[in-house]
């Protein structure tokens, strides 16, 4: 694949970025599917736990994705690894409570049950997220 189609794979809008550049971004939650983890963000909130079988399937051990744009991500954990690299523009995101300016180039690699929020990314902003199982 030539880099001009990666761009180009990469830049394409998604269902979510469609609905919410319609005006869409609060006639569903995207939440819904996620439960809590149990944690605290340490202000009496619970924080979100985005498990594995939502992003893959049951053979898979790792999946790579795209980020959302448009949209922050709220605070939540996982019970997986993932690897953010920030393919251009860039995103903030907080951290166990610390925030991190990610700018393109960065490869940020966050352990399970990491506690952290994703701003919303601008039309530039891409950020693609790699998914490792536990187990591998």
């Amino acid at each position: 694949m030539e880099i001009m189609e990666i761009e180009q794979y990469l830049t394409r809008y998604s269902a979510r970025e469609r609905e919410i550049k319609e005006g869409g971004s609060h006639k569903r939650s995207v939440y819904q599917k996620y439960r809590t983890g149990g944690q605290e963000n340490g202000k009496g909130k619970q924080v979100y736990l985005f498990e594995d079988e939502v992003f893959l399937e049951p053979q898979e051990q790792m999946g790579i994705y795209r980020q959302d744009r448009f949209e922050p991500v709220r605070e939540h954990c996982h019970n997986y690894v993932e690897i953010n690299y920030i393919w251009s523009g860039a995103y903030t995101q907080v951290i166990n409570g610390k925030t991190e300016v990610c700018r393109k180039g960065t490869l940020c690699i966050l352990d399970t049950a990491t506690k952290h929020t994703v701003s919303e990314g601008t039309e530039d902003d891409i950020l693609i997220n790699i998914l490792l199982r536990e187990e591998f």
